[in-house]
């Protein structure tokens, strides 16, 4: 399971792209992110990929927080088709 619990994150740390996202993605199902340009989607994987640091929160996979996880398993555990 994917979990976002209060998370936060932008590229400057005086201005947050995210403001506490929380929600949980059950394993085996599937997650679609919308929204107009410049809203954050691409902020938002980032972040749950452990690409780009975060200001709050936390985020989980398998109960485990993903700055615990080897980058190699993360990629094996989620997947990301950007267009």
């Amino acid at each position: 399971m994917l979990k976002l619990s209060h998370l936060s994150a932008g590229y400057l740390k005086k201005i947050n792209t995210l403001s506490n996202i929380s929600f949980d993605v059950a394993k085996g199902s599937f997650c679609t992110i919308l929204g107009a340009n410049g809203s954050g989607k691409t902020s938002l994987i980032r972040s749950v990929m452990g690409l780009m640091p975060f200001c709050d929160g936390e985020v989980f996979l398998d109960n485990t927080p993903i700055t615990k996880i080897p980058r190699r398993v993360i990629a094996q555990q989620i997947a990301v088709l950007s267009q």
